[in-house]
């Protein structure tokens, strides 16, 4: 119970770094979108290509990867203007980011506004990803960094825990 707890009260983290952890599915995503469009092939390679927070081994994201943070309760507008399902932390220029998936000459995408994939070959946005485990980062194997709401964070869950 107290652990649920938890991720409740903290479902997104933000690191300070450009970087958001989700404390639901333990992925770390950046900040922002690329802020263009462009195609999944780019996008695949915008990926592996990417630094941000530290870390060089992003990736596209799966479509489930990307359903796990679509969240009725919480709705912003995109900098595209488009009401979108999913942590104001979390910024997209629309509704739609691609995915890693693919089919022949396909790609599929994942569209806040609706929760629901679709099938393009034409532009969209991307949205880079990083998967770790969170307790790993939290309790000290292989420890990158501490920032300061990692420190708070760890105070915090602390505290919940004795009472």
């Amino acid at each position: 119970a107290v652990l649920e707890f938890r991720r409740v009260l903290f479902r997104s983290i933000d690191h300070g770094n450009g970087t958001i952890t989700d404390t639901k599915t333990g992925l770390m995503w950046a900040a922002r979108d690329n802020g263009e469009s462009i195609h999944w092939p780019k996008a695949k390679k915008y990926c592996e290509d990417f630094f941000l927070g530290g870390y060089r081994d992003w990736r596209l994201p799966t479509t489930a990867e990307l359903a796990g943070l679509y969240d009725n309760n919480k709705r912003y507008k995109a900098l595209g203007r488009f009401p979108v399902n999913l942590t104001e932390l979390i910024g997209i220029s629309d509704c739609s980011t691609w995915t890693s998936d693919s089919r022949g000459a396909e790609s599929a995408d994942f569209d806040f506004c609706n929760g629901k994939q679709g099938w393009w070959d034409r532009n969209y946005f991307v949205k880079p990803v990083l998967q770790y485990v969170l307790q790993n980062k939290l309790f000290g194997h292989k420890v990158v960094t501490y920032n300061i709401s990692l420190v708070i964070l760890q105070f915090i869950w602390k505290v919940i825990a004795v009472c």
